[in-house]
């Protein structure tokens, strides 16, 4: 799971009086305080890296609430949209000069940078940003942007970090986000084939084949900690109230439930017994008053397993009996 702070930049001399004819605007005495707020804002929040638009203002943000102290990467993707002068970024070298504590790594200065893109070259740029958060090992991430760029990001990919309210963000304004690493949950067992996935419709749990089924479940893990997990289930198919749902056991089932409202909450552990293969482990829920990171046999109520001649899903109390292995999947 990734936080992301989506923050927009700061009051900068082109946002007074739609001042959008100047080149390389600097933040106002407004857009220093409103800077300062963020900063109390966030004083609490542990940032592990910074990802920055390469326009001054931005840059400027990012160090007034920051500081030279985090680990400030300036990204060219989530610059803001040329339209106006005041969209254009300096050569990296001034920028450079001007924020030696940055990281300009990936900045390059080989091509027009300051042409006006076309539609496909800005949703290539986001889709780029997109698989850069996902690819990226930092948990609590902040990006430093712009108007035009975040709505544009947020319109197109909001739903997949929680953000479904889209509007245009005033200077300085704070939206947050979350990833999660959705996948799609494999199982072999003796006599498959290589297309089984756990799938989760309309309250009912199975497996399903590829080939025969349109449906492809994403699945996520929820941490307590200690390698302990609930599983939860995106979009489950319903038309109302179709909202991410747990795998729980209730009356000997496997079902998806509630998240809010569920009364048996499972506890999950993977247990790895052939490369990335798993056995998915269930135990009470008195195990997370444990600190240890292998989690004691007492609290274990079995394992999930699949019963292909009855076509369903249980709990294997009796641990010899090891018929089904889990491995994640690419969405």
């Amino acid at each position: 799971m990734k936080t992301i702070y989506f923050i927009r930049h700061g009051e900068g001399y082109h946002n007074v009086n739609n001042s959008y004819h100047i080149r390389a605007p600097r933040l106002t005495s407004k857009g220093l305080n409103q800077c300062d707020m963020v900063k109390k804002k966030l004083e609490n929040v542990k940032i592990d890296v910074v990802f920055v638009s390469p326009l001054i203002r931005a840059l400027e943000t990012a160090f007034c609430i920051f500081g030279e102290t985090s680990r400030t990467i300036c990204i060219e993707c989530i610059k803001e949209l040329i339209s106006n002068p005041c969209d254009l970024r300096q050569s990296k070298q001034i920028l450079v000069n001007m924020f030696n504590h940055v990281n300009f790594n990936t900045l390059y200065d080989n091509y027009k940078y300051n042409n006006k893109e076309s539609n496909e070259q800005i949703q290539n740029r986001m889709k780029i940003f997109l698989e850069n958060l996902r690819a990226s090992p930092f948990k609590s991430i902040a990006v430093v942007s712009h108007s035009g760029f975040l709505f544009t990001f947020l319109k197109k990919y909001g739903s997949l970090i929680g953000i479904n309210d889209i509007k245009y963000m005033d200077n300085c304004e704070v939206n947050i986000g979350v990833f999660y690493n959705w996948f799609r949950l494999k199982c072999t067992f003796k006599g498959n084939n290589d297309n089984l996935y756990l799938n989760a419709e309309k309250g009912f749990v199975s497996i399903f084949d590829t080939h025969k089924s349109w449906w492809s479940a994403k699945w996520r893990e929820d941490e307590f900690g200690n390698n302990r997990f609930q599983l939860i289930c995106m979009d489950t198919g319903e038309k109302e109230n179709s909202k991410d749902k747990i795998l729980s056991f209730v009356d000997d089932s496997i079902i998806i439930d509630d998240i809010v409202t569920s009364n048996n909450m499972c506890v999950w552990e993977k247990e790895y017994v052939e490369g990335n293969w798993f056995v998915l482990n269930y135990y009470m829920m008195e195990c997370l008053e444990t600190d240890s990171t292998k989690t004691d046999s007492k609290y274990k109520l079995g394992r999930l397993e699949y019963d292909i001649v009855k076509d369903i899903l249980y709990i294997e109390k009796d641990n010899s009996k090891i018929n089904t292995m889990w491995k994640k999947a690419n969405i």
